[in-house]
């Protein structure tokens, strides 16, 4: 705090201090939040070292829309240089959530959900656990829709399903709830491993791995 950053006028009156607000890669490398001294409509960032990605009142990726909100973002990073991260647009409200991946949109608020998945449907909600990036460029992700209930959360590693509730089965019994939380899942840098948590109906709660090789999933 009290620092001023590159390209800033104001000093950070505070980091982003909650389990996904700053992330660090084996180079050293930090993707952080800050808080700035000044007007609440300009004074959240995010930063890449010292390189400027956002700023609320600013520009964002998505054409025609500013960051209204970028307060306790979800922030990850690669072993490549990618990065990702999540906020919120001014505008319209069923639209301006939006996750950010190496400066493009990648998923936003108003989306399809992935090809077969629920088709004409739109996303509602990323939920409040992290998005991951992994060392292949692939971006770990949860989202809800406005489907039928009991079927419309799941867990996405880019397009590919991995887990939805009410379809998927673990060991004969299917997903009855997915845990789009904070602490919900999570996965290794190189992308072989993910670990989620889920209820199972018949009321059994645990934390499920899937191992990816050679393109492939299968949980265990």
């Amino acid at each position: 705090t009290s620092d001023i950053l590159p390209g800033q006028t104001e000093s950070v009156d505070d980091l982003g201090t909650g389990p996904h607000t700053m992330a660090v890669d084996e180079s050293g490398r930090v993707l952080f939040f800050a808080d700035l001294d000044g007007s609440t409509a300009s004074d959240g960032v995010i930063y890449l070292d010292d390189t400027l990605l956002a700023q609320e009142g600013s520009a964002s990726p998505v054409a025609g829309r500013n960051w209204l909100s970028l307060s306790s973002p979800e922030l990850d990073l690669d072993v490549d240089g990618g990065y990702v991260y999540s906020g919120s647009l001014d505008g319209d409200s069923a639209s301006n959530l939006v996750i950010i991946r190496n400066g493009v949109k990648f998923r936003q608020e108003g989306d399809e959900p992935p090809a077969g998945v629920e088709p004409g449907a739109a996303i509602t909600s990323f939920g409040s656990g992290p998005v991951k990036i992994n060392a292949r460029g692939e971006v770990l992700w949860f989202a809800d829709w406005d489907g039928p209930t009991g079927t419309d959360t799941a867990l996405f590693l880019d397009d590919k399903l991995l887990v939805r509730e009410g379809v998927t089965q673990i060991g004969g019994l299917t997903v009855n709830a997915l845990r789009g939380i904070t602490d919900g899942y999570t996965m290794s840098p190189d992308g072989r491993f993910i670990l989620f948590e889920a209820e199972l109906v018949g009321g059994t709660e645990g934390a499920f791995l899937i191992e990816i090789e050679e393109g492939q999933w299968n949980d265990v």
